[in-house]
């Protein structure tokens, strides 16, 4: 216990040496994609913004009008077409990054079948915008017939983003930079494909089906990520992330959280040490940004974890935030406004991870064991049958569990209970004392994972994280991490 209050004392005198120098990350979205390309998504979603900034583009009405100033809307989508290309890359390129992104040889085998069609639909709408250069003689009955074509490629790619068994749901980095590019294609597309078929754009809602498919990937996307770094104790082992995950994941989208990475209170180092005695540390890795961070000890762990992990989701969210404004400027308000994922059954799959608790009394307010600590242990059950049980942390007031369970399918409205128990609290092997029992929900689990017992001076405490995937009636499989 000295050597842990010395550390902190050092900690705080030697604060500069704590804090992670943040402005050095350099960070990428995915680890098979070169910085290169993040660089070229961000430039060519710059044109489009543009585009959508000129006047005449937010005034003009669909109609002749409309046709008679399309001259300028081709320069903007030839500029992005290389960006989409490059994102799918040339057949070796691309087959290198899904062994590199899908372990599972059958997914994989999925992927590719997917991925030559969106090739070949990328050839041929490619062929088709150099036919629509205004200073070839076409008529506009050939011009719509281009269109028509253009229109339905970008269909069929979207469609493989947004069915829910789509392989790139299951596995959404690597499809990510693909679906970013073609956002600030889809969105130059749409203003063209309303001056020359106007009925065939309303009818579609390619732009409305993309947006839904943004907001969709977002959540999978910033989970896929977190779940690439790696976290381990000073020996080597693996540390269990699911836990700070669900919290970072449990924040709202417009609830505040590290942005900047300029925040002092997170308790990282820059490089991982090699093992040091008595100090116990923490290693952060980030084999996708190639940065890595020494938390130091234990008790501090968290605050690095949770600091770093919400920088990372800010990133994958802003990549997300001019994709879904710009095809949003395309899609009615009607169509927007709809539900973006169809109704869930009701049923799901619960996920909670009982990190620790405080361990001092049983029910009645009396001390665990005459001799020691408590010996405590944590039972979890739905609609009053035990599913889960924790080992038992052994005298202990302060037991850290560190234990996942997941769920089978079941209901969202089912009763929770869980329960901290003392092994044989009392003399000569009585029977084991219940310390703290918590009824609750779901709903109530994923916003607030912490509860407190109410009698006694030293009071009894749970802390778990949750969280919930609903099931949809297109039975969308969870998404498989890898």
């Amino acid at each position: 216990m000295s050597t842990i209050r010395i550390a902190c004392i050092l900690m705080v005198i030697t604060g500069t040496l704590a804090w992670i120098p943040y402005r050095n990350i350099e960070f990428v979205l995915t680890e098979s994609f070169p910085k290169q390309l993040e660089v070229r998504i961000n430039q060519s979603l710059q044109v489009t913004k543009h585009f959508f900034e000129r006047k005449e583009v937010e005034v003009t009405v669909i109609g002749e009008t409309r046709i008679l100033k399309f001259v300028p809307y081709i320069a903007p989508m030839v500029a992005t077409l290389p960006v989409i290309q490059d994102a799918i890359g040339t057949d070796y390129q691309w087959k290198r990054r899904l062994e590199w992104g899908i372990s599972d040889a059958k997914h994989r085998r999925e992927a590719e079948h997917d991925m030559l069609g969106i090739e070949a639909s990328m050839r041929m709408i490619t062929r088709n915008i150099a036919n629509l250069d205004p200073n070839k003689n076409f008529s506009s009955e050939s011009k719509m017939a281009i269109v028509h074509e253009v229109h339905t490629g970008l269909c069929d790619i979207v469609t493989k983003f947004a069915q829910r068994q789509s392989i790139f749901r299951k596995y959404p980095l690597v499809g990510m930079p693909i679906l970013l590019a073609l956002s600030s294609f889809v969105s130059l597309f749409v203003y063209m494909e309303s001056a020359f078929v106007p009925d065939l754009a309303r009818g579609s809602l390619i732009s409305c089906k993309l947006y839904k498919t943004l907001f969709e990937y977002r959540p999978i996307t910033v989970e896929a990520r977190l779940h690439r770094l790696e976290i381990v104790d000073s020996m080597g082992t693996p540390i269990n992330k699911r836990q700070p995950i669900n919290q970072v994941l449990s924040k709202s989208f417009s609830e505040h959280y590290n942005q900047t990475m300029d925040n002092g209170s997170i308790r990282c180092r820059g490089g991982c040490r090699p093992f040091e005695g008595e100090y116990v540390y923490v290693c952060l890795r980030d084999p996708v940004a190639r940065t890595e961070y020494d938390c130091h000890m234990r008790h501090e762990m968290y605050g690095c974890l949770f600091g770093y992990m919400e920088y990372v989701r800010y990133r994958v969210e802003s990549a997300f935030a001019d994709p879904i404004k710009l095809v949003g400027k395309t899609c009615s308000d009607e169509a927007r406004n709809q539900p973006v994922q169809s109704t869930p059954t009701g049923y799901g799959w619960w996920t909670i991870m009982i990190h620790g608790a405080e361990a001092h009394t049983d029910l009645y307010g009396n001390v665990c064991d005459d001799w020691g600590a408590c010996d405590a242990y944590i039972k979890v059950f739905i609609d009053g049958k035990e599913v889960f049980r924790t080992e038992c942390r052994v005298n202990t007031h302060m037991p850290y569990f560190g234990e996942q369970y997941r769920s089978s399918r079941m209901h969202k409205a089912a009763r929770i209970t869980i329960e901290m128990w003392d092994e044989d609290s009392g003399w000569m092997g009585s029977p084991d004392a219940l310390m703290l029992r918590w009824e609750t929900t779901i709903d109530q689990l994923v916003s607030n994972g912490i509860k407190w017992g109410e009698r006694g001076y030293w009071k009894n405490k749970i802390v778990t994280a949750s969280s919930w995937k609903d099931e949809y009636p297109e039975t969308f499989h969870p998404m498989i991490l890898t």
